[in-house]
Protein backbone atom coordinates (compact mmCIF):
# COMPACT_ATOMS: atom_id res chain seq x y z
CA UNK A 1 0.00 0.00 0.00
CA UNK A 2 1.38 3.40 -0.94
CA UNK A 3 0.99 6.57 1.13
CA UNK A 4 -1.84 7.98 -1.01
CA UNK A 5 -3.97 4.89 -0.61
CA UNK A 6 -3.18 4.77 3.11
CA UNK A 7 -4.19 8.41 3.51
CA UNK A 8 -7.40 7.86 1.53
CA UNK A 9 -8.27 4.82 3.67
CA UNK A 10 -7.58 6.83 6.80
CA UNK A 11 -9.81 9.62 5.52
CA UNK A 12 -12.64 7.19 4.74
CA UNK A 13 -12.55 5.62 8.22
CA UNK A 14 -12.37 9.04 9.91
CA UNK A 15 -15.24 10.38 7.80
CA UNK A 16 -17.46 7.42 8.71
CA UNK A 17 -16.79 7.91 12.45
CA UNK A 18 -17.40 11.67 12.25
CA UNK A 19 -20.61 11.13 10.24
CA UNK A 20 -22.00 8.80 12.92
CA UNK A 21 -21.02 11.24 15.66
CA UNK A 22 -22.56 14.23 13.87
CA UNK A 23 -25.78 12.27 13.36
CA UNK A 24 -26.05 11.84 17.12
CA UNK A 25 -25.27 15.52 17.71
CA UNK A 26 -27.69 16.98 15.16
CA UNK A 27 -30.61 14.58 15.57
CA UNK A 28 -30.51 13.60 19.27
CA UNK A 29 -28.49 16.02 21.41
CA UNK A 30 -29.10 19.21 19.41
CA UNK A 31 -32.18 18.84 17.19
CA UNK A 32 -33.06 21.97 15.20
CA UNK A 33 -32.89 24.79 16.12
CA UNK A 34 -30.74 24.14 19.20
CA UNK A 35 -27.41 23.53 17.51
CA UNK A 36 -27.66 26.97 15.93
CA UNK A 37 -28.74 28.93 18.98
CA UNK A 38 -26.44 27.20 21.46
CA UNK A 39 -23.32 27.76 19.34
CA UNK A 40 -21.14 24.65 19.33
CA UNK A 41 -19.47 25.55 16.03
CA UNK A 42 -15.99 25.95 17.54
CA UNK A 43 -15.87 22.36 18.77
CA UNK A 44 -17.21 21.05 15.46
CA UNK A 45 -14.51 22.96 13.57
CA UNK A 46 -11.81 21.47 15.80
CA UNK A 47 -13.12 17.95 15.24
CA UNK A 48 -13.24 18.40 11.48
CA UNK A 49 -9.76 19.93 11.43
CA UNK A 50 -8.18 17.15 13.52
CA UNK A 51 -10.11 14.08 12.37
CA UNK A 52 -10.78 14.85 8.71
CA UNK A 53 -7.79 17.02 7.80
CA UNK A 54 -4.85 16.62 10.18
CA UNK A 55 -5.11 12.85 10.68
CA UNK A 56 -5.16 11.80 6.99
CA UNK A 57 -2.57 14.49 6.17
CA UNK A 58 -0.16 13.15 8.80
CA UNK A 59 -0.69 9.64 7.46
CA UNK A 60 0.18 10.90 3.99
CA UNK A 61 3.39 12.41 5.38
CA UNK A 62 4.66 9.59 7.63
CA UNK A 63 3.44 6.50 5.75
CA UNK A 64 6.14 4.44 4.09
CA UNK A 65 5.74 0.73 3.57
CA UNK A 66 8.31 -1.24 5.57
CA UNK A 67 9.22 1.73 7.80
CA UNK A 68 10.30 0.38 11.24
CA UNK A 69 8.45 3.04 13.24
CA UNK A 70 5.33 3.04 11.06
CA UNK A 71 3.08 1.34 13.64
CA UNK A 72 4.20 3.77 16.32
CA UNK A 73 3.65 6.79 14.06
CA UNK A 74 0.16 5.67 13.06
CA UNK A 75 -0.66 4.89 16.70
CA UNK A 76 0.30 8.44 17.72
CA UNK A 77 -1.87 9.91 14.95
CA UNK A 78 -4.81 7.71 15.98
CA UNK A 79 -4.31 8.74 19.63
CA UNK A 80 -4.43 12.44 18.69
CA UNK A 81 -7.63 11.91 16.75
CA UNK A 82 -9.30 9.85 19.47
CA UNK A 83 -8.32 12.43 22.12
CA UNK A 84 -9.81 15.24 20.05
CA UNK A 85 -13.02 13.24 19.49
CA UNK A 86 -13.38 12.41 23.21
CA UNK A 87 -12.76 16.04 24.20
CA UNK A 88 -15.21 17.35 21.62
CA UNK A 89 -17.88 14.76 22.39
CA UNK A 90 -17.64 15.40 26.14
CA UNK A 91 -17.88 19.17 25.71
CA UNK A 92 -20.81 18.97 23.30
CA UNK A 93 -22.61 16.39 25.46
CA UNK A 94 -22.26 18.31 28.74
CA UNK A 95 -23.41 21.55 27.11
CA UNK A 96 -26.38 20.01 25.28
CA UNK A 97 -29.84 21.50 25.92
CA UNK A 98 -31.52 19.42 28.62
CA UNK A 99 -34.68 21.38 29.45
CA UNK A 100 -36.44 23.99 27.36
CA UNK A 101 -38.30 25.70 30.17
CA UNK A 102 -41.26 27.99 29.59
CA UNK A 103 -41.74 30.61 32.29
CA UNK A 104 -44.19 33.54 32.28
CA UNK A 105 -44.02 34.41 28.57
CA UNK A 106 -40.77 32.99 27.20
CA UNK A 107 -38.59 29.91 26.74
CA UNK A 108 -35.08 29.51 28.08
CA UNK A 109 -32.51 26.79 27.46
CA UNK A 110 -31.10 24.89 30.44
CA UNK A 111 -27.91 23.07 29.56
CA UNK A 112 -27.02 19.68 30.99
CA UNK A 113 -24.07 21.06 32.95
CA UNK A 114 -26.46 23.48 34.72
CA UNK A 115 -29.13 20.84 35.34
CA UNK A 116 -26.68 18.63 37.23
CA UNK A 117 -26.81 21.14 40.10
CA UNK A 118 -30.60 20.91 40.29
CA UNK A 119 -32.51 18.42 42.43
CA UNK A 120 -34.44 16.60 39.70
CA UNK A 121 -36.18 14.43 42.30
CA UNK A 122 -38.42 17.45 42.93
CA UNK A 123 -39.92 17.19 39.45
CA UNK A 124 -43.48 15.93 39.27
CA UNK A 125 -43.14 12.17 38.58
CA UNK A 126 -45.92 12.44 36.01
CA UNK A 127 -43.61 14.45 33.75
CA UNK A 128 -41.74 12.32 31.24
CA UNK A 129 -38.52 13.91 30.11
CA UNK A 130 -35.59 12.71 28.04
CA UNK A 131 -32.02 12.35 29.20
CA UNK A 132 -30.28 12.62 25.84
CA UNK A 133 -32.30 15.24 23.96
CA UNK A 134 -34.07 18.43 25.09
CA UNK A 135 -37.42 18.22 26.89
CA UNK A 136 -40.05 20.95 27.15
CA UNK A 137 -41.34 21.81 30.61
CA UNK A 138 -43.70 24.48 31.91
CA UNK A 139 -42.49 26.41 34.97
CA UNK A 140 -45.58 27.38 36.93
CA UNK A 141 -45.71 30.63 38.85
CA UNK A 142 -45.16 30.23 42.62
CA UNK A 143 -48.38 29.22 44.40
CA UNK A 144 -48.27 32.05 46.94
CA UNK A 145 -46.90 35.58 47.23
CA UNK A 146 -44.43 34.68 49.99
CA UNK A 147 -42.68 32.09 47.82
CA UNK A 148 -42.82 34.41 44.83
CA UNK A 149 -41.07 37.13 46.84
CA UNK A 150 -38.47 34.67 48.12
CA UNK A 151 -37.67 33.45 44.61
CA UNK A 152 -37.50 37.03 43.30
CA UNK A 153 -35.02 38.02 46.02
CA UNK A 154 -32.90 34.91 45.47
CA UNK A 155 -32.92 35.44 41.68
CA UNK A 156 -31.88 39.07 42.15
CA UNK A 157 -28.94 37.82 44.23
CA UNK A 158 -27.87 35.41 41.49
CA UNK A 159 -29.94 32.40 42.54
CA UNK A 160 -32.27 30.33 40.33
CA UNK A 161 -35.40 31.95 38.92
CA UNK A 162 -38.63 30.00 38.37
CA UNK A 163 -37.36 28.47 35.12
CA UNK A 164 -34.65 26.73 37.15
CA UNK A 165 -36.89 25.49 39.95
CA UNK A 166 -37.73 21.82 39.24
CA UNK A 167 -40.39 21.80 41.96
CA UNK A 168 -42.37 24.26 39.80
CA UNK A 169 -42.11 22.19 36.60
CA UNK A 170 -45.37 20.98 35.12
CA UNK A 171 -46.35 18.98 32.06
CA UNK A 172 -45.75 21.29 29.10
CA UNK A 173 -48.64 20.13 26.92
CA UNK A 174 -51.18 20.37 29.74
CA UNK A 175 -50.13 23.81 31.00
CA UNK A 176 -48.88 25.84 28.03
CA UNK A 177 -52.44 26.78 27.01
CA UNK A 178 -52.57 28.97 30.13
CA UNK A 179 -50.08 31.30 28.48
CA UNK A 180 -51.50 31.46 24.97
CA UNK A 181 -52.91 34.91 25.75
CA UNK A 182 -49.30 36.09 26.15
CA UNK A 183 -48.34 35.06 22.63
CA UNK A 184 -46.51 37.64 20.55
CA UNK A 185 -48.35 39.11 17.57
CA UNK A 186 -47.00 37.96 14.22
CA UNK A 187 -47.71 41.35 12.60
CA UNK A 188 -45.78 43.08 15.38
CA UNK A 189 -42.81 40.81 14.84
CA UNK A 190 -42.95 41.47 11.09
CA UNK A 191 -42.72 45.24 11.61
CA UNK A 192 -40.28 45.12 14.51
CA UNK A 193 -37.08 45.13 12.46
CA UNK A 194 -36.16 45.43 8.76
CA UNK A 195 -36.19 42.03 7.10
CA UNK A 196 -38.57 40.42 9.58
CA UNK A 197 -41.46 40.86 7.15
CA UNK A 198 -39.72 38.61 4.62
CA UNK A 199 -39.34 35.87 7.24
CA UNK A 200 -42.96 36.23 8.37
CA UNK A 201 -44.31 36.17 4.81
CA UNK A 202 -42.34 33.01 4.08
CA UNK A 203 -43.71 31.47 7.29
CA UNK A 204 -47.29 32.37 6.35
CA UNK A 205 -46.88 30.64 3.01
CA UNK A 206 -46.34 27.39 4.94
CA UNK A 207 -48.83 28.10 7.75
CA UNK A 208 -51.80 30.08 6.39
CA UNK A 209 -53.86 29.65 9.58
CA UNK A 210 -51.62 31.59 11.98
CA UNK A 211 -54.51 32.16 14.40
CA UNK A 212 -54.12 28.54 15.53
CA UNK A 213 -50.49 29.21 16.47
CA UNK A 214 -48.79 30.91 19.41
CA UNK A 215 -45.43 32.68 19.23
CA UNK A 216 -43.00 32.91 22.14
CA UNK A 217 -39.38 34.09 22.40
CA UNK A 218 -36.66 31.54 23.05
CA UNK A 219 -33.40 32.84 24.52
CA UNK A 220 -30.32 30.77 23.74
CA UNK A 221 -26.64 31.07 24.57
CA UNK A 222 -25.66 32.53 21.21
CA UNK A 223 -28.91 33.49 19.48
CA UNK A 224 -32.54 34.31 20.24
CA UNK A 225 -35.46 33.15 18.09
CA UNK A 226 -39.24 32.69 18.14
CA UNK A 227 -40.72 29.26 18.86
CA UNK A 228 -44.07 28.38 17.32
CA UNK A 229 -46.57 26.36 19.35
CA UNK A 230 -49.70 24.79 17.90
CA UNK A 231 -52.65 25.88 20.05
CA UNK A 232 -54.61 22.73 19.19
CA UNK A 233 -52.16 20.06 20.35
CA UNK A 234 -49.62 22.11 22.37
CA UNK A 235 -46.75 20.92 20.18
CA UNK A 236 -43.73 23.04 19.30
CA UNK A 237 -43.92 22.76 15.53
CA UNK A 238 -41.47 25.28 14.10
CA UNK A 239 -39.43 28.42 14.74
CA UNK A 240 -38.78 31.83 13.23
CA UNK A 241 -35.27 33.23 12.77
CA UNK A 242 -36.33 36.50 14.39
CA UNK A 243 -34.55 38.03 17.37
CA UNK A 244 -37.34 39.23 19.72
CA UNK A 245 -35.00 41.79 21.29
CA UNK A 246 -33.89 43.38 18.03
CA UNK A 247 -36.01 46.39 17.20
CA UNK A 248 -35.61 49.21 14.73
CA UNK A 249 -34.72 52.64 16.03
CA UNK A 250 -37.63 55.01 16.35
CA UNK A 251 -37.59 58.60 15.23
CA UNK A 252 -38.09 61.34 17.85
CA UNK A 253 -41.68 61.79 16.69
CA UNK A 254 -42.41 58.04 16.92
CA UNK A 255 -40.85 57.92 20.40
CA UNK A 256 -43.04 60.80 21.56
CA UNK A 257 -46.18 59.13 20.19
CA UNK A 258 -45.27 55.81 21.78
CA UNK A 259 -44.63 57.48 25.14
CA UNK A 260 -47.96 59.29 24.92
CA UNK A 261 -49.78 56.03 24.13
CA UNK A 262 -48.00 54.28 27.01
CA UNK A 263 -49.01 56.98 29.49
CA UNK A 264 -52.59 56.80 28.27
CA UNK A 265 -52.69 53.03 28.70
CA UNK A 266 -51.16 53.27 32.17
CA UNK A 267 -53.74 55.81 33.27
CA UNK A 268 -56.58 53.51 32.15
CA UNK A 269 -55.11 50.23 33.36
CA UNK A 270 -56.42 48.58 36.56
CA UNK A 271 -53.96 48.69 39.43
CA UNK A 272 -52.33 45.71 41.12
CA UNK A 273 -52.09 43.45 38.06
CA UNK A 274 -48.74 41.73 37.46
CA UNK A 275 -46.86 42.42 34.27
CA UNK A 276 -44.83 39.99 32.19
CA UNK A 277 -42.25 41.82 30.11
CA UNK A 278 -39.92 39.99 27.79
CA UNK A 279 -36.51 39.90 29.41
CA UNK A 280 -33.28 38.26 28.32
CA UNK A 281 -31.93 35.93 30.98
Amino acid sequence: MNRYKASATHLGISAAIIAIFFSIVFFIWYPAPYFTIEGTYDIIVILIAVDLVLGPLLTLIVFKSGKPSLKFDLSVIALIQISALIYGANTIYTERPYFIAFAVNQFSVLQANAVKDMDLSLIDPKINYQHLGPSYVYAENPPNSELAMQISLEAAAGGPDIDRRPELYRDFKKYISRSFDRSLELDTLANQYPGNDVIVNEFRSHYPDTKSLAFFPLFGKQRHIILVVDRNNAEVIDYLEINPLKKKKLSHLEKARKKEQSLELDSNAPRGLPSAPITNK
